[in-house]
């Protein structure tokens, strides 16, 4: 296990900016893509499900500003290749994450984004789409950066920067509109 640790440490030492936040992304989306199993234990009341549930739609709601907080983070460095921008960035994404963990939190006793019923099923609560706005305006203000200055960026990276963006954000829109299917993989909100 310790030579495992020494590689992504070493890896992480030697690699650039780029990378590393690339390597994060998909570290991030892996772990999400499990936890996303957790959350799909809906009834069997009796069994232990519900706290898989509870567990796996705790922790999919506290990480879903995570990866387009690090989509926002990996635009600009692509299109601004500048560390210092990173870092003036850093503060107000933690306090958008920070905000939805304590949402989370007080969602848990109150059901503002969700509530599972004593049959182990999952409910959406009244302030369900917060997470989802949180990610599209992430999603639309990397977008407006990357048109604004795809000057900076070759047309190859153009492209990708642009359309990278746009299968999650179709995905949430379908995760809104039909209730009970799980279509965002790539950015989870829910």
């Amino acid at each position: 296990m310790k030579y495992y640790v020494n590689i992504i440490l070493d890896y992480f030492c030697r690699s650039s900016l780029t990378d590393k936040l690339y390597m994060l992304i998909l570290y991030i989306t892996i772990i999400m893509l499990g936890v996303d199993i957790l959350s799909r234990f809906d009834g069997n009341p009796d069994t232990i499900y519900p706290a898989l549930n509870q567990i796996g739609n705790f922790v999919m709601f506290m990480m879903s500003p995570v990866l387009p907080s690090l989509w926002v983070v990996y635009v600009h460095f692509q299109v601004f290749h500048d560390e210092r921008r990173i870092k003036r960035l850093f503060y107000p994404l933690c306090i958008i994450n920070a905000i939805n963990i304590i949402a989370v939190i007080f969602s848990q006793t109150y059901g503002w984004f969700y509530y599972i019923d004593s049959d182990n099923i999952y409910h959406r609560g009244p302030f369900f789409l917060f997470p989802a706005f949180i990610t599209i305006t992430l999603i639309l203000a990397d977008f407006i950066i990357i048109v604004i200055n795809r000057r900076n960026l070759d047309k190859k990276s153009f492209f990708s920067l642009i359309f990278f963006a746009l299968p999650p954000f179709i995905s949430i829109i379908l995760q809104i509109t039909f209730y009970g299917t799980s279509t965002v993989w790539f950015f989870p909100c829910w």
